[in-house]
């Protein structure tokens, strides 16, 4: 699956010879999202820093420190973007002023800043084309390797076989009352985060199999395209509802706006392989079709229409969400009330990123916020227009961009800034934006 591209192939500036494996374990171990407090059984406290890190974190800061320690010597850089990341978080800094606890919101900006840093640093360190190619590809056997035993695991709870990775066990009154046999969750927390860590990644591997002009051209396409299916698999499979609808969003996107990129004819073949693995599933697993059918009642329909017969209060759920979000904002327009600060205001935290943003930073925070994303897509534009049409890498990063649009909706129920597979798959499209159709027209090129 791997081309034949080992390391001492690879250009390195001072340190990477260190950096590279470093920030490969960390990706390797970062569908580990359990953190501290959960592995060694200590107290749940999300106040505390270490409720918030897990083990590949101790990598991501080693990553960092010596990213920075390297920086003037390799002539890193800071794309504008980033720099606009920076500035967000220093308007965020702002809502420290009206928090109700502000160590929460110091360790919610801490995580922030961690975000970017990392962003940046896996940006500089692999922003060339053969560490490039050598990252994508580590990627996409890891999560394979990930979706092959997220299978094997939803077999064996069905057939009581040994798991390797625990199943999900709901207690009651101390005693085991029900095993979860219709979810994995592998090494995360829940069946959520496996379904965005999964579908982010898909975001960058989907037009690596699917680019007319390959970046990467492999022999026998049936093998990544059998691959991709079993990542995407794992989406369906995970039950996490934006997930998916972001995913078909995402795909139809690109087969509309990118068909002229696209190698339609193993497209074709992908969506019929992808189309009679899941009419198959639903066709021999009745529990499947249970599972989604609860899932459309929960997470869908009592959104926006009561349930009577709900046991929970989830009756217009996102109604009522963008409701007290709202009022939380009208308390403090300018400032917010306080990253991770809005508890206070609802029991429920605030489920979407805008909602999150303008309740809990208020008007600088969601202005920074926009502008981030106006001089990303900025960039996008201007690379469409100076791009050559032999270029390889312009194919894969449009495709790329693309389905990255698909994931928006997303954001208005996800908060998709604390996945650390987000910030990864951040660097990897800032990194094809540098490497796709560059000419000498500086003001094309990134700042």
């Amino acid at each position: 699956m791997i081309k034949a591209l080992h390391l001492d192939q690879l250009d390195f500036n001072r340190g990477e010879k260190l950096l590279i494996p470093i920030g490969i374990l960390f990706i390797l171990s970062s569908f580990v999202t359990k953190s501290f407090c959960h592995l060694f059984e200590f107290p749940i406290d999300f106040t505390i820093w270490y409720c918030r890190m897990s083990p590949c974190d101790i990598l991501g800061f080693l990553f960092i420190i010596i990213t920075l320690y390297n920086f003037k010597v390799n002539r890193y850089t800071i794309p504008k973007v980033y720099k606009y990341l920076f500035l967000f978080l220093f308007l965020c800094v702002f809502s420290l002023i009206n928090a109700e606890n502000r160590n929460i919101t110091f360790l919610a900006l801490s995580i922030y800043l961690y975000g970017i840093l990392l962003s940046l640093s896996f940006y500089n360190v692999f922003n060339s084309k053969k560490k490039l190619k050598l990252l994508v590809q580590l990627i996409f056997v890891f999560v394979t390797v990930l979706g092959l035993i997220g299978l094997y695991d939803l077999f064996a709870n069905y057939n009581n076989l040994p798991n390797i990775f625990e199943p999900r066990v709901v207690y009651k009154d101390g005693k085991v009352h029900e095993v979860v046999r219709n979810h994995i969750r592998l090494g995360f927390r829940n069946a959520s985060q496996l379904g965005s860590f999964f579908y982010f990644y898909s975001l960058i591997l989907i037009p690596l199999v699917f680019a007319r002009k390959k970046i990467i051209n492999y022999r026998y396409i049936l093998i990544p395209i059998f691959f991709l299916s079993i990542i995407l698999t794992i989406v369906f499979v995970s039950y996490k509802v934006t997930a998916i609808l972001s995913l078909l969003l995402s795909i139809s996107i690109m087969l509309f706006f990118g068909r002229k990129m696209l190698d339609l004819k193993a497209m074709m073949l992908y969506l019929c392989t992808i189309s009679t693995v899941t009419f198959i599933a639903f066709s021999i697993n009745q529990e499947i079709r249970k599972q989604f059918d609860y899932k459309y009642r929960k997470r869908i329909v009592v959104w926006f229409k009561p349930d009577p017969t709900a046991k929970k209060s989830t009756d217009k759920f996102i109604i009522r969400n963008y409701g007290r979000a709202f009022r939380a904002f009208k308390t403090f327009p300018l400032t917010g009330v306080g990253l991770f600060n809005y508890k206070y205001y609802d029991k429920n935290e605030a489920h979407s990123t805008p909602l999150m943003l303008l309740s809990c930073t208020g008007i600088l925070g969601t202005g920074g916020f926009i502008a981030v994303f106006f001089v990303f897509f900025r960039n996008f534009y201007r690379r469409i227009r100076a791009h050559t049409d032999e270029d390889s890498y312009f194919h894969y990063y449009y495709l790329v961009i693309l389905l990255f649009i698909g994931s928006l909706p997303s954001w208005f129920y996800d908060i998709n800034m604390r996945k650390r597979e987000f910030w990864i798959v951040l660097a990897i499209m800032m990194i094809l934006h540098s490497l796709s159709g560059v000419d000498s027209n500086k003001k094309y090129n990134i700042e």
